[in-house]
């Protein structure tokens, strides 16, 4: 019988687990069930730091030494043990590298020291005391990062948090939901009004959530789905993800389909598809609570080629790397870009640069968004992509990946 050869254009796509997500049950288990979740030996950089420092906690709980707990880049782990630590029994010393160390932190700090926390910061790092704390209610700033309000969250249990205050503006609150959702499947209830975050806990909590079932990452498939977009010829199928998932960044399921990728669950998985679309000349997304999806989406309007507007990027300095900035100035060689006064970032693709004297080395400022979105110009332009290992962070295999894909074209019909 000959191959089917719809089939035969599939290719498979293994995304990583998410890290948004095995981050907080990571937390959550370890708070709440005192207990380290094993992790796949091929997790990703920010899992294996979070993992591995869980085990260096459960070590040294009450010890009377300063036990010191290195993060290195992970902002999710800086800012969520902050908290953890805050109300485990013991000395502890947080710290990072330097770029992590000027991330902010301190409306942090203060909330949890406004409950009686023992914290100090320092240029280097964070001096904590752990110990019992109690507060039915507390309010945190979350227009910068949506982990401070996170990392409270986690903590709720402990401390018998009942309501939690977010002072305006929200940014990412798609992400405080997330960790809303994780902790109701693990035994409380959460429930939002407006700005407002209600706590209800039980004495004796029993989880409702598989712990076998690692979800993939939707933040990583966006850069497949911008593949989808070029190489129409081709479908894309990916174990292991959902359009039911928890993960805010399914959006992009919705948002691709005005590039004619459509999206539909098979089996255990999503398989795309391409409809035959006549391109606007003038897209516009709210980025306020996706920011991961930034840099693929304008590098994409390049591509295609359409005109493109990102909205509401304010966060994206405060990453890795200062990557509204870099991006914006890396995309120039590219097309024409527009990065305004209120954090909006236009790539007028339709503009696009056809030539080049010579190839350009992209720089990924050790980011592992950039890198990655980086290398989707090599669709089209000679490019090579420096620091290009840090993908590890949260795709470790991406590079593989990417040359299976390579490969995988040689034999498109």
């Amino acid at each position: 019988m000959d191959e089917n050869p719809i089939e035969k254009n599939i290719f498979t796509v293994s995304l990583p687990t998410s890290k948004s997500v095995l981050i907080r049950l990571l937390l959550i288990r370890f708070l709440y069930a005192n207990e380290v979740i094993a992790i796949e030996e091929n997790s990703s950089e920010d899992v294996k730091i979070v993992h591995s420092n869980l085990q260096i906690i459960s070590k040294h709980t009450n010890s009377n030494e300063e036990i010191t707990i290195h993060v290195k880049d992970c902002g999710a782990a800086y800012r969520f043990f902050l908290s953890l630590l805050t109300v485990t029994k013991g000395k502890w010393f947080l710290t990072g590298n330097e770029r992590l160390l000027t991330r902010p932190i301190a409306p942090l700090i203060k909330s949890l020291q406004s409950i009686g926390a023992n914290i100090v910061q320092t240029p280097n790092g964070i001096h904590i005391i752990g110990n019992e704390l109690v507060a039915s209610e507390i309010e945190i700033e979350s227009e910068i990062t949506s982990q401070w309000a996170s990392s409270l969250l986690l903590i709720a249990k402990k401390i018998h948090l009942k309501k939690l205050t977010l002072i305006p503006p929200i940014n990412s609150l798609i992400y405080i939901t997330l960790t809303c959702d994780l902790l109701n499947l693990n035994g409380l209830n959460i429930h939002q009004k407006e700005n407002l975050f209600f706590i209800k806990t039980a004495e004796n909590t029993q989880s409702t959530f598989e712990i076998t079932n690692r979800e993939k990452d939707w933040s990583s498939a966006i850069f497949w789905y911008a593949l989808a977009a070029i190489y129409n010829n081709c479908q894309f199928y990916f174990p292991n993800l959902s359009l039911q998932s928890l993960q805010g960044d399914k959006i992009i399921a919705s948002w691709f389909q005005n590039f004619g990728i459509y999206s539909q669950e098979v089996g255990n998985g999503i398989l795309t598809t391409y409809r035959l679309t006549t391109l606007n000349n003038f897209y516009e997304f709210d980025l306020a609570n996706h920011p991961d999806l930034a840099m693929v989406l304008a590098v994409l309007a390049i591509l295609l080629p359409c005109n493109l507007s990102l909205k509401n990027l304010k966060t994206l300095n405060y990453k890795e790397s200062e990557r509204l900035t870099i991006l914006s100035n890396s995309l120039t060689h590219f097309a024409p870009t527009e990065a305004t006064k209120d954090h909006q970032l236009i790539i007028y693709g339709k503009q696009r640069f056809t030539t080049f004297e010579q190839p350009i080395a992209l720089d990924s400022h050790e980011d592992h968004r950039l890198a990655i979105a980086f290398s989707l110009l090599s669709c089209r332009y000679p490019i090579s992509v420096k620091n290009k290992s840090c993908v590890k962070k949260s795709y470790p295999t991406f590079w593989n990946e990417l040359a299976e894909f390579q490969n995988f074209t040689k034999n498109l019909t």
